[in-house]
């Protein structure tokens, strides 16, 4: 019953999302001051004061986090070093061909500094403490009875009353075995193209619930989107997804795009999804892209080292029953599909040979340690990386740009890595796009 009133709850938030997407922003400014005091996290010395916080107990704060020793930089922005180092224990596992098996991983600190992004706006700090309320609870429920009978694919259907953004073009395209939609924000035209994978835990969400995101990132870097709304759980096996991913990177090739002109990008489960599409693609001696990125990627099946992560209770969206219970969906998911084979990690993966990728991740989120630990194997492998750890954000911040300015700036990085990392853009006039208002 609880699991019911709380599901509806939600539903009725998605049915108000229109009006509340319009009116947001000035109804933040009028609450936020009334509610600042009551989201002061209990038994944290970090108060909601607009962003500045005590020097000497945020750096042990951020050390606390760290993997590598010495934690995050003491100063606040740190660029990051890449290639210290490489992953010589690399040997294919029977699994899948460009991974190691479980058995020989190891652990490997090549200590790529991270972009530190410090300070969390009011903004910021309301919408973790509003998802800690709401979100958190409702995922808990579910990690409870993680049953195929959730209505899972409502998320997506109740997001196309989402208010669009205006002038952005857009038309659906259909993959082998999926739907995906071609997004152009203003840049028809354009020979760099993004192709997207979006987040959902390989159960939840789609083109609807990711099209205001990826309409953004399509605007910063100036660059044609194709979003990808794969196969998913419990229907079909996360390797089906990995394959729509590789469907869709070989339908780009086959409209002219240039290898060197696409980059690979995801959130979430996407992040593991723009990873082991970008592996894929060097098992079947495909091109590689240009580059990849990865927003709070899941790269670790094993919820191990996410478990033991001392910020592992501070995740304001995640309770640490959900990667239990995703780990055990998973492990049944393999044990249906043909193969039989476990779902590989990318961590695991032979990295070696892979384009320059950006990571972006909030400080306090479960996925903090996957995302440390694949920026150290990426950078063990010799692979330009750039960790980007943003302050207190929450999972896949980058969502919320209506709301808080911190996802502004970030999708401003985004489109500065897909820019540098792409060659420049020419004219393209065989790509019929139909301009609508999403």
């Amino acid at each position: 019953m609880r699991g019911e009133v709380l599901f509806s709850s939600v539903l009725s938030h998605f049915a108000s999302a229109k009006v509340c997407c319009e009116k947001v922003p000035a109804l933040c400014n009028e609450v936020v001051e009334g509610v600042a005091a009551a989201v002061t996290p209990t038994g944290s010395s970090i108060v909601l004061d607009g962003g500045r916080e005590d020097t000497a107990e945020f750096t042990a704060g951020a050390a606390q986090l760290g993997r590598c020793e010495g934690g995050f930089p003491a100063s606040p922005r740190t660029s990051r070093s890449a290639g210290v180092g490489r992953f010589t224990d690399a040997t294919q596992s029977a699994a899948w061909s460009p991974f190691v098996s479980q058995e020989r991983r190891t652990s490997v600190c090549a200590d790529p500094m991270p972009d530190f992004f410090p300070g969390a706006s009011l903004r910021s700090q309301v919408l973790a403490h509003s998802l800690r309320m709401t979100v958190k609870p409702l995922l808990g429920v579910w990690a409870q009875w993680p049953s195929p009978l959730w209505p899972a694919g409502v998320i997506d259907h109740a997001a196309r009353i989402v208010p669009p953004l205006r002038g952005v073009a857009h038309r659906s395209v259909r993959l082998e075995n999926c739907a995906a939609e071609l997004i152009d924000a203003g840049n028809l035209g354009t020979e760099t193209v993004v192709l997207y994978l979006h987040g959902g835990g390989f159960l939840t969400c789609g083109l609807n619930t990711h099209r205001r995101l990826v309409s953004r990132i399509s605007a910063s870097a100036g660059a044609a989107v194709l979003s990808v709304g794969y196969r998913m759980m419990p229907k079909h096996p996360i390797r089906d997804a990995i394959a729509d991913g590789v469907d869709g990177y070989r339908w780009l090739l086959g409209q002219g795009f240039e290898t060197g002109k696409i980059v690979i990008a995801g959130d979430s489960a996407g992040g593991y999804l723009t990873f082991m599409t970008a592996l894929t693609l060097v098992d079947l001696d495909l091109p590689r892209p240009a580059g990849l990125v990865a927003l709070s990627p899941l790269t670790d099946m094993d919820p191990a080292g996410k478990l033991a992560h001392p910020g592992a209770g501070q995740c304001p969206v995640f309770p640490r029953s959900v990667l239990t219970a995703l780990t055990g969906l998973a492990d049944q998911d393999a044990h249906r599909d043909a193969t039989g084979k476990p779902c590989a990690s990318p961590v695991d993966g032979i990295l070696e040979g892979l384009p320059p990728v950006l990571i972006q991740v909030g400080s306090t989120e479960m996925l903090y340690p996957d995302a440390e630990l694949m920026a150290e194997r990426l950078a063990a492998a010799g692979v330009p990386i750039t960790l980007e750890v943003w302050d207190r954000q929450v999972h896949v911040f980058q969502a919320a740009a209506d709301l808080i300015p911190e996802a502004n700036h970030a999708i401003a990085q985004i489109g500065n890595f897909i820019r540098t990392t792409t060659t420049a853009r020419t004219h393209r006039s065989h790509l019929p796009v139909e301009t609508v208002a999403l």
